[in-house]
């Protein structure tokens, strides 16, 4: 009996057995929103609503990082060397480098002096030169100043009365170069 059934009428009766399954289902389960969209239709509106917009925000509004600042094209100033040229790049840079040393500089030094004063009633000299040197190796690894010698002597002269212990030279030797 199988014999005689060919593939061409296999597929046909399964394409028609599904099709039925699915129109059933569509039917039975999505019947109100076929009703509308049908009646949309007729009527020249949208096949689909319009979304919904949600009345609360998720993240929130963009806002510019802080320290970043947004300049108009007139509002841009360029250094005219008195000779009326403009400043080469290479000394733009060599200036704007020496510039962010200094304040690198100034804030490690608050950082320092901060230190310090979180060590001004404890007599742990151990404990407050791991912690300077903690403190500056982010600094040394970012080659942020170049005369660390000058700054070690400025970390003694901060330290001198502030802490309970003395401060010498041959203490910030294994604080890096």
């Amino acid at each position: 009996m199988l014999s005689s059934i060919s593939w061409q009428q296999y597929f046909a009766v399964l394409l028609l057995i599904s099709a039925s399954y699915y129109a059933f289902v569509l039917l039975r389960y999505y019947q109100n929103d076929i009703a509308v969209f049908l009646k949309n239709k007729k009527s020249g509106q949208p096949a689909l609503p319009e979304p919904e917009t949600s009345s609360f925000e998720v993240m929130g509004k963009a806002q510019p990082e802080p320290g970043v600042s947004f300049s108009e094209g007139d509002e841009l100033q360029f250094l005219i060397e008195p000779d009326g040229e403009p400043s080469s790049p290479e000394t733009d840079v060599a200036q704007e480098e020496e510039e962010r040393s200094v304040e690198q500089r100034q804030h490690l030094l608050g950082e320092v002096t901060d230190l310090i004063t979180a060590f001004h009633a404890m007599d742990d000299k151990p404990g407050f030169l791991s912690l300077l040197k903690i403190q500056l190796e982010p600094y040394a690894a970012a080659n942020v100043s170049a005369n660390w010698t000058a700054l070690k002597k400025q970390i003694i002269e901060l330290s001198k009365g502030k802490l309970p212990f003395k401060l010498g030279i041959q203490d910030l030797r294994s604080i890096p170069n």
